[in-house]
């Protein structure tokens, strides 16, 4: 192998192509003029993979896919260009859906670079979901082991309990519930009497 590329020489080969990138196009719409950028930096495209991904899910957590393209387009329009987005999510949607801004503003920024950010955020929507799942299928699964605990104790209790013993068991249940005392009454008779 050759010697190594120094970081320094690496800096200094992709500096025109970084500085020429990071330029900004300027964009007339409307009677603005607005900046856009080619490429979101790191922090950016993470920003709006969270944003992306966090609005895709209510407060239960149940995932709502209708709010996933709403989110991308006002994320690239806010994000790549120098537009302040308004605080009405309705305005938004009216700005991105019935204007062009959105596929004008697509059309300049880096196709490779939204395209990673999509499917990041397709990755995450996806682990979301299955961390979700998993944490339910945990507690379901305690469940069942506290039910299966439970099915054994009671098969305890209730072991070599005959039809008159099951008889004063349900006695012990009135009609207003359990009678707690009756009942333990009636499983000490049950069992004295099995004893025997």
């Amino acid at each position: 192998m050759s010697k190594k590329i120094t970081m320094k020489d690496l800096r200094n080969a992709i500096k025109p192509v970084v500085d020429t990138d990071n330029a900004v196009t300027i964009l007339e719409w409307n009677g603005l003029s607005i900046e856009v950028k080619k490429h979101l930096t790191l922090e950016e495209a993470r920003g709006l993979v969270n944003t992306v991904t966090a609005t895709c899910f209510n407060d239960d957590g149940v995932y709502m896919p209708e709010n996933f393209d709403p989110a991308i387009r006002f994320g690239v329009v806010g994000l790549y260009s120098n537009l302040t987005m308004f605080s009405d999510v309705s305005e938004n949607y009216n700005l991105v859906y019935k204007t062009d801004i959105y596929d004008r503003i697509r059309d300049v920024v880096d196709a490779a670079q939204l395209k990673a950010i999509i499917n990041a955020i397709y990755n995450k929507i996806d682990e979301v979901i299955k961390v979700r799942a998993e944490s339910v299928l945990g507690k379901v699964n305690e469940i069942y082991a506290a039910t299966e605990s439970m099915q054994q104790q009671f098969a305890d209790i209730f072991s070599g309990v005959d039809a008159g013993g099951l008889n004063k068991l349900i006695g012990a249940i009135g009609e207003r519930g359990i009678d707690e005392g009756k009942l333990v009454r009636a499983i000490v008779e049950v069992k004295h009497g099995n004893d025997e």
